[in-house]
């Protein structure tokens, strides 16, 4: 069984390279829901500079604590983690503003 994992401020190079959902909180409210195929680069596209979402790359290159939550699916189809994303963005609520390219479904060409 998968248990969700917590990291504060996480060494991006020591994630793993696995399918998961995640979830990016800043000041304890959730920033961005994702899903990928990859998490380790995921969260390393996340902080390019050409990401389109300005708030999150912000976000994500600034100073600010950041806390990912995420839970590996390893083995797991694009449609089931599309589904456990869809769950994690009803129970979290991100906000808006940094959640805007999840929503437009870009996602999948930064982060999946």
């Amino acid at each position: 069984m998968n248990t969700t994992q917590v990291l504060i401020d996480p060494d991006i190079m020591a994630l793993p390279e696995t399918a998961a959902v995640f979830a990016i909180f800043s000041s304890s409210i959730c920033r961005f829901v994702g899903e990928t195929e990859n998490l380790k680069h995921a969260m390393m596209d996340l902080q390019k500079p050409d990401l389109p979402n300005i708030p999150l790359r912000h976000l994500m290159l600034s100073n600010k604590v950041k806390i990912l939550q995420y839970l590996l699916l390893e083995g797991s189809t694009k449609t089931f983690r599309i589904v456990r994303k869809e769950e994690w963005i009803s129970i979290y609520e991100p906000s808006d503003s940094l959640h805007s390219l999840s929503k437009s479904n870009n996602l999948s060409q930064i982060a999946g």
